[in-house]
């Protein structure tokens, strides 16, 4: 599922931004751990759109420059505003977007 999911992502990225972007892609291990009533939802295209606009910030940001708590604008906008995305940075330097 993951790579048919970022197939389509990446594909949809080239097509609607201007860059640069950052994008956080789950793992593997966060992808088994939604439960199963939560996947249902990923045939909801809109909701899918939701979730991945939301892991996309503007301008580039390397792993080693994220600082934790750190917040930035996804582009997922509700209503007028655009969702705010903050970023903690746990176990051994891997980066959690909350």
């Amino acid at each position: 599922m993951c790579t048919s999911l970022l197939d389509r992502f990446v594909h949809w990225l080239l097509f609607c931004f201007v860059g640069p972007l950052t994008v956080f892609i789950p793992s593997n291990q966060a992808f088994e751990e939604i439960p199963a009533y939560v996947k249902d939802f990923f045939q909801d295209l809109s909701y899918v759109k939701t979730i991945l606009l939301y892991h996309i910030i503007h301008g580039l940001h390397p792993k080693n420059s994220i600082e934790n708590e750190a917040i930035f604008k996804s582009e997922y906008k509700m209503e007028d505003t655009f969702l705010d995305v903050r970023l903690n940075i746990y176990h051994e330097g891997e980066v959690y977007l909350n």
